[in-house]
């Protein structure tokens, strides 16, 4: 990930899921990523879901391919 990227994560925050784990042990050995890299929790109204994203302004989404699709 790039120095000026702002990464945020959208998926299972709660528990141990390999790809919350992933995130949170990149933000613990790189504490410079740390304040770049946030997760969201896909189970949040969508409403709150994007608000939430849209207040970090990311360069960078990451989500389950299930969770990426396209809404209708």
């Amino acid at each position: 990930m790039g120095m000026h990227q702002r990464m945020v994560f959208v998926g299972a925050t709660d528990g141990h899921f390999a790809s919350n784990v992933s995130i949170e042990r990149l933000r613990r050995l790189n504490p410079l990523s740390a304040e770049r890299v946030h997760s969201v929790s896909f189970l949040l109204p969508p409403d709150e879901l994007v608000a939430q994203v849209d207040a970090y302004r990311p360069t960078v989404i990451a989500t389950y391919p299930s969770a990426a699709r396209p809404c209708r």
